[in-house]
């Protein structure tokens, strides 16, 4: 950047930026941050040292139905639906993801009247509820037992399981209630246990040393025999949580080899050695600080338990320590992104949850009042920073689940209930390549924000005023719309660029002749285009001169300013298309704050 005139008695322009980020700190001032670190970010992701859009949200036919799940839907009359339109499955109960006896993955997805198999790329199946009523009533949640599937129904309704391997001789199996299995005859060593009794009708469970480890009665664990999820025995595998406290159980989860981490609502516990006849089980306390906020606000992630607590209302980490043994972190991992938390609606904080997944961390939140999950705030454990707030104005997260397309696993989620659209209700959505949304076919623009940290602040060395000279930007775009602003500390934002469109057909030398978008003269792959974008209502085009989809274009953004203050950020946002921003700085001088004439 070319230096700016100074006046007397002042010293040359300085100039401080960043080359890149790997973040966003939302909780300390934008003044004292250091370089790589954005003090916000919206639905960027940091890759390479840059802030590019994030990527799509996607629906896709085969995780949609067409009209027809939702004709055994009494609630719905056939006038109410359009046959020509792809709707969701329904009203949804449950979600998860499974892999059956054959290798083949899929997604379960329970409605009223059954349960969903959706394979990617192959048209969905209707499994049946054979309990004698045929429907489903409320929440559900599934356990994969070996080659099996339980739904838990929740107190007081026996528990279902379905047997995928009768798909191979029977065709589609039903859900149906457990049933026990012939017992076993007792070995000398009672290995195996010696369950009488059926298993518990429970709210959640997992699965640990080939043995069921269910909930019930609030505070209570029942855990069945070895290779037998059909039977436990009262008086040798039920457990007691956190006896002598109003502190019920909110999930299990398999954190180790013989570890099952116990969350409650203000609690959590570790039960270890859950081997054998479960004579050596242990059980500790990790903490009695905070609970579990939502039973799916919880991931994995590599060796490591990562959760949003209810009443620290942060997310912590449990994790190994170097001697082996399981500890919860004192301090939340979320304190970056504390100003986003404060806006979660606490009151509906019951359906977050939350999933791990190619190097992220993935929570989904109820923001600013909304009674569903239309937020995700993503940890990027490659950079060791928060990447911000992805959103769109159809996202509801009812659950997460995984697929498998094209032979590479995505992340996906099942839409919630809250759309007044009955048509997003039960929708299958997973992040994609594009650069647009794509909600049933119909394409919307992502937009994303980049907000830098406090440029000529602690950083640069001195705290006095500075007189903002020139603002520089450097961003790769496609077929973007920009808006750039600038805010010194303590003043309202001014606009360098507003809505700011390239013209594809524009030339960047003098004088440039322009081009076609068709291609017929040739020249659409040009390398002096304003915007190398090539868009689908081009078609039909002529490839051929270096023409290539998807290729952004390269540029700096310079903008004189005129502001006074300690520090000043710099905001560019992108309202279409996508960007990728490479760079950004400010230029300024040291000055007097009362001289405010120049």
């Amino acid at each position: 950047m070319r230096p700016h005139a100074t006046y007397p008695n002042e010293e040359g322009p300085t100039i401080d930026g960043d080359a890149g980020w790997s973040g966003v700190d939302l909780r300390r001032d934008p003044g004292i941050l250091p370089q790589g670190l954005a003090s916000a970010a919206q639905n960027l992701e940091f890759r390479q040292g840059g802030a590019e859009t994030r990527p799509s949200f996607e629906t896709k036919a085969w995780g949609q139905d067409y009209a027809l799940a939702n004709l055994e839907d009494p609630a719905l009359d056939c006038d109410d639906i359009d046959f020509d339109l792809p709707w969701g499955f329904g009203e949804v109960l449950g979600a998860e993801d499974f892999s059956n006896p054959n290798g083949q993955d899929m997604v379960l997805l329970a409605v009223k009247n059954g349960v969903w198999k959706i394979v990617p790329h192959a048209p969905p199946d209707l499994i049946k509820i054979e309990d004698g009523t045929g429907i489903l009533t409320g929440p559900v949640e599934f356990v994969q037992c070996f080659d099996r599937v339980v739904m838990l129904r929740g107190e007081g309704l026996p528990d279902l399981v379905w047997n995928p391997a009768l798909d191979f001789t029977a065709g589609l199996d039903a859900f149906r209630p457990v049933s026990q299995t012939d017992a076993r005859n007792p070995d000398p060593a009672n290995t195996f246990g010696d369950g009488t009794q059926p298993i518990p009708p429970s709210t959640c469970g997992a699965l640990l040393g080939s043995r069921l480890w269910l909930d019930f009665a609030g505070d209570q664990l029942g855990v069945s025999d070895i290779l037998d999820y059909t039977r436990f025995s009262a008086a040798e595998s039920q457990l007691r949580a956190n006896a002598g406290k109003a502190d019920s159980i909110v999930a299990l989860r398999p954190l180790a080899e013989q570890q099952m981490v116990v969350f409650c609502d203000d609690s959590i516990f570790l039960f270890q050695n859950a081997v054998g006849d479960l004579s050596t089980l242990v059980q500790a306390v990790l903490t009695r600080q905070h609970g579990l906020a939502a039973r799916h606000a919880v991931a994995q992630w590599g060796n490591d338990l990562w959760f949003l607590a209810g009443r620290s209302r942060g997310v912590y980490s449990l994790g190994a320590t170097a001697q082996g043994l399981i500890q919860a972190g004192a301090d939340p991992v979320s304190a970056p992104i504390d100003p986003l938390l404060q806006r979660v609606n606490w009151g509906a904080i019951g359906g977050a949850c939350a999933e791990s997944h190619d190097g992220r961390f993935y929570l989904a939140v109820p923001l600013d009042g909304a009674t569903h999950n239309n937020a995700l705030l993503v940890y990027d454990g490659l950079n060791q920073a928060w990447a911000g707030l992805w959103n769109a104005d159809f996202l509801d997260v009812y659950r997460f689940v995984k697929v498998k397309v094209g032979g590479s696993w995505r992340l996906a989620w099942v839409t919630g209930n809250s759309n007044a659209n009955r048509q997003w209700h039960g929708a299958l959505v997973h992040l994609g390549d594009d650069l647009q949304d794509w909600a049933f076919g119909a394409a919307q623009p992502i937009v994303s924000t980049l907000t830098t940290r406090g440029y000529g602040g602690v950083l640069s060395g001195s705290p006095e005023w500075k007189r903002f000279l020139a603002a520089d930007v450097e961003v790769e775009t496609f077929y973007p719309r920009l808006t750039l602003t600038l805010t010194a500390s303590g003043q309202r934002a001014q606009t360098l660029l507003d809505g700011a469109t390239p013209n594809r057909t524009a030339s960047v030398k003098f004088a440039g002749k322009p081009v076609s978008l068709d291609n017929h003269d040739g020249r659409l792959g040009c390398a002096d285009r304003a915007d190398y974008a090539v868009l689908t209502g081009d078609f039909p085009l002529t490839f051929g001169g270096g023409v290539a989809l998807g290729r952004f274009r390269r540029q700096t953004l310079r903008r004189r300013v005129r502001a006074r203050g300690r520090y000043a950020q710099v905001a560019l946002t992108c309202d279409r298309g996508a960007m990728r921003v490479r760079g950004a700085n400010l230029q300024f001088i040291i000055t007097d704050r009362e001289d405010v004439s120049r």
